[in-house]
């Protein structure tokens, strides 16, 4: 009987462990709140970025769009060749496609 009594917990022990696994339960679930709320901000900022990096690339395509134009139209000035005046027509209609909101 006695090696069984030296086996059993004693109740300080047992409230300890239980003690031990509720603190970390809390602290595991503390953690798992705020991962999930930290990946909600970086999927909205995500979206956000997306959106940002289409309006810098759109602000890209409208400024080669009126360099080439530009380029069409000084050409165009200098020869009054028609050929050179084609391209112009193309990129101010690529212009005015960029340009609509």
């Amino acid at each position: 009987m006695a090696s069984m009594s030296k086996n059993t917990p004693r109740p300080s022990a047992a409230r300890a462990n239980t003690l031990t696994l509720v603190i970390g339960a809390i602290l595991l679930a503390a953690i798992v709140g705020l991962s999930y709320r930290e990946w909600r901000s970086y999927g909205r900022e995500r979206t956000d970025v997306a959106r940002i990096r289409a309006v810098l690339e759109s602000g890209d395509d409208l400024l080669v769009s009126l360099v080439n134009a530009e380029t069409g139209q000084r050409g165009y000035l200098l020869t009054g060749e028609t050929v050179i005046s084609n391209p112009t027509t193309r990129r101010f209609e690529q212009f005015r496609q960029l340009w609509r909101p």
